[in-house]
């Protein structure tokens, strides 16, 4: 089967969402027999130096970007390349559509509950010096003062939690 392939160059990390594609050459190849969509291996009319630096591709046809994991010359002007499937490029749309519910934290915000997290009642002061030396109002000797309160109560995680991949009872 004949396709297009857009072969380039990336410098973006393999976990990026978006990544910097720089388009260098468009040719036409075709797929070798009993390759998949997601690992193909192609032949392409060119010679090595044509493709020489480039480390990405992409085919229209099957509307999906990939990882050039190897090239092999076949002779003088036959080239076979391996590809890997970028799922992070080739999806990025879909998954920057997708909405999630976040049930684990790693950055420990309070905010969000997590069941693998001991919660305290503890409360946070954070005193700031006043830029005049005293926090007092040196006219009316008044304090300034500013609170913030919020009260929280820890909540039970629902039995129907598809986050849960604990195989531990929380049950005595």
């Amino acid at each position: 089967m004949s396709v297009t392939i857009t072969f380039g160059t990336t410098t973006s990390p393999k976990n990026a969402l978006t990544k910097t594609y720089t388009s260098r050459v468009s040719l036409t190849g075709n797929l070798k027999d009993d390759t998949s969509v997601y690992d193909p291996v192609l032949l392409v009319n060119a010679n090595l130096a044509t493709l020489a630096g480039c480390n990405y591709m992409y085919i229209a046809t099957y509307g999906r970007y990939y990882y050039i994991t190897d090239i092999v010359s076949k002779g003088a002007n036959l080239v076979e390349v391996h590809g890997h499937c970028d799922v992070l490029k080739t999806y990025a749309s879909g998954i920057r559509a997708c909405t999630g519910y976040v049930s684990r934290t790693g950055s420990g915000n309070g905010m969000i509950t997590d069941e693998m997290k001991m919660l305290t009642n503890k409360p946070t002061v954070t005193t700031y010096q006043t830029t005049g030396g005293t926090p007092f109002d040196s006219k009316t000797n008044e304090a300034i003062i500013l609170v913030t309160a919020c009260s929280t109560t820890p909540s039970t995680p629902s039995s129907h939690s598809s986050s849960s991949h604990s195989s531990e009872s929380n049950e005595p």
